[in-house]
């Protein structure tokens, strides 16, 4: 048995292979580069195989054409099959979609495509079923479809459905950012239901699956608005975990309003410095800093001060602070000397661009004069053989200086 699959398997991919190759047209390069009228004009719709379907479907979706990027999706999904006279309703798509025939590479793109489309017709159910289509893996486009079918279902109160799916998601997938975006719909089901409690604990779940993600700050905003109306009571650890997830979201002033007075842990201690840093309470700053002389921690958190002013663009200051930790031969003395050294050149070049534009300004004040003089009939009498020629010149100088100082920039 095992060996008929595998024979049947290869079958489908070469005739998949040859399919998609048969036109001779370099589809990769229209794609990438060609304006979507360009890749219908230069397509032949009747006669497309499963390829150039797909590129045409992409091509009127980006020119939100949404029935012929629906007819052109589904004609992408077999590699020999296509329906010409397809009706474009939800019922009618499934069905063709749902026949049994050799699938092309395109297929669970093409049915996402489509379920994404009729999302935004509101035909929920239809989103649920072509989702249920594709074929369940681990790769973004299947669980960027699962997330899509929850919450369809959401729409279609069919809440528990969704959450069961969620729960089986986050067993089915292995990835951090995978696990906080289930955790993320799931946080979402619940608010549906106004089940804040568990939405809540949802959200802090992303937020420590993938702490550094996009994911986090989401969750991190959505949690936000859920303690401005006043609904949640948050313990300390949670609200550390909230100042931090608030300070990479760079909502520092939310962030800065989490951290409790008292009882800061030494690894969000230093995301408290980095907050007060980014709303320039630098005294408040150094306090943190001479409280660390205790546990001999005072240079690690001198270096996250400087660091945090490097970042924010304030290098001029940072640079003060990186010179008071060369002092000592260790890793932070050697990264504060190559801030240091960076800062420096930097300063070279913008001192060399000043003088560079000085220059310029000089070089145009004499050709504004000599403009003046051309425009002088006698002058040009006494001075046509010189007068071009220097002016030329001076034009030629400038032209230079700014190339230079565009190489300066670059």
């Amino acid at each position: 048995m095992n060996k008929i699959i595998f024979s049947f398997s290869i079958i489908s991919l070469v005739f998949s292979c040859a399919g998609g190759q048969s036109s001779g047209k370099d589809l990769a390069a229209l794609g990438l580069y060609s304006s979507p009228q360009k890749i219908i004009e230069t397509l032949d719709t009747e006669k497309a195989n499963f390829a150039e379907h797909y590129l045409l479907a992409k091509a009127y979706l980006e020119k939100s054409d949404h029935k012929k990027a629906i007819y052109h999706f589904a004609n992408s999904a077999f590699v020999y099959h296509r329906a010409k006279n397809l009706r474009l309703f939800a019922g009618p798509v499934y069905k063709f979609l749902n026949e049994f025939h050799i699938k092309s590479d395109y297929y669970d793109d093409a049915a996402y495509a489509i379920a994404k489309i009729f999302n935004s017709y509101r035909e929920y159910d239809h989103v649920v079923k072509l989702v249920d289509l594709m074929e369940e893996n681990r790769t973004a486009l299947y669980r960027d479809a699962l997330m899509l079918k929850c919450k369809a279902l959401v729409e279609l109160k069919q809440h528990q459905k969704a959450l069961n799916e969620l729960r089986e998601a986050l067993s089915f997938f292995n990835d951090k950012n995978s696990k906080a975006l289930v955790h993320i719909r799931m946080a979402s089901t619940y608010a549906h239901v106004s089940d804040e409690k568990n939405a809540l604990d949802e959200y802090f779940k992303a937020i420590e699956s993938s702490p550094e993600s996009w994911h986090a700050s989401v969750a991190a905003e959505q949690l936000l608005l859920l303690a401005k109306k006043n609904t949640v009571s948050l313990e300390n650890p949670k609200k550390i975990m909230l100042a931090v997830a608030l300070y990479r979201a760079k909502k520092y002033e939310d962030a800065f309003a989490f951290f409790p007075e008292i009882s800061i842990p030494d690894d969000a201690m230093e995301f408290y410095l980095k907050t007060l840093v980014r709303l320039k309470r630098y005294d408040d700053a150094e306090k943190i800093i001479q409280k660390t002389k205790v546990q001999h921690k005072e240079r690690k958190f001198a270096l996250f001060f400087a660091d945090e002013l490097w970042d924010s663009g304030n290098q001029a200051l940072a640079a003060v602070k990186y010179k008071l930790l060369t002092a000592h031969d260790d890793d932070i003395a050697r990264h504060a000397h190559a801030r240091l050294c960076v800062y420096s050149e930097k300063r070279k070049i913008e001192n060399l661009i000043k003088k560079k534009e000085l220059e310029i300004e000089n070089l145009e004040k004499q050709i504004s004069e000599m403009e003046i003089q051309m425009n002088n009939l006698e002058f040009l009498k006494q001075n046509n053989d010189t007068i071009f020629s220097e002016y030329n010149t001076l034009k030629q100088k400038v032209t230079n200086l700014w190339d230079e100082i565009i190489a300066l920039q670059s």
